[in-house]
């Protein structure tokens, strides 16, 4: 591809095994290996991953201590080539496309932000479309600073927030008045 560029992974025990390219496509590095008395050589090659359930790329490989691992592309393209001066934890893809993990698409940030992109840029409103909301469930609003969202359950918050499902559901109960800042509230 045109423009793309090639840098080793920078993921503590892949350095020498993976290079990842601009373009978010990663290379398994020619390897050898030794059984008994015979040498073998695995030339490098280019590996696709797989979608996992919440429909991100992801290859699963061996690190050099032999721990397997499942590693999402997004995070290894933001990993070896986006400076993280604020020490954000969260990869944004900018186009709210799960795979596509070009360096363009890709940004740092908070779990707010990445909320606060899905509600602003993607026009997620309520996640009662995609929840398994039903009849029965207590629906919650999450409120910030900079925006307000629904979920269909405490534990649907729980996940898409980032916080422990007791925690919210303390704050909803109002045994403590929020958390970082974030209120939650039953409907």
């Amino acid at each position: 591809m045109k423009n793309e560029i090639w840098k080793p992974v920078k993921l503590s025990g892949f350095e020498t095994l993976l290079e990842i390219s601009s373009e978010g496509r990663v290379k398994c590095l020619e390897r050898a290996y030794c059984i008994g008395n015979s040498k073998r050589v695995i030339p490098e090659e280019i590996i696709s991953g797989y979608l996992n359930s919440d429909g991100y790329v992801v290859i699963t490989k061996c690190n050099i201590h032999g721990k397997q691992m499942g590693i999402k592309v997004h995070r290894l393209v933001a990993l070896t080539f986006l400076e993280n001066k604020e020490n954000k934890p969260h990869v944004n893809h900018r186009n709210g496309v799960k795979t596509d993990n070009r360096l363009s698409n890709l940004e740092w940030a908070t779990h707010s932000e990445n909320i606060k992109h899905s509600y602003d840029y993607l026009g997620t409103q309520s996640f009662f479309k995609t929840s398994n909301f039903n009849k029965d469930s207590k629906g919650i609003k999450v409120r910030c600073p900079t925006f307000d969202i629904v979920f269909a359950s405490i534990r649907e918050a729980s996940s898409k927030v980032g916080v422990a499902y007791e925690s919210v559901q303390r704050v909803c109960e109002n045994k403590i008045p929020h958390i970082n800042g974030i209120v939650f509230n039953y409907l």
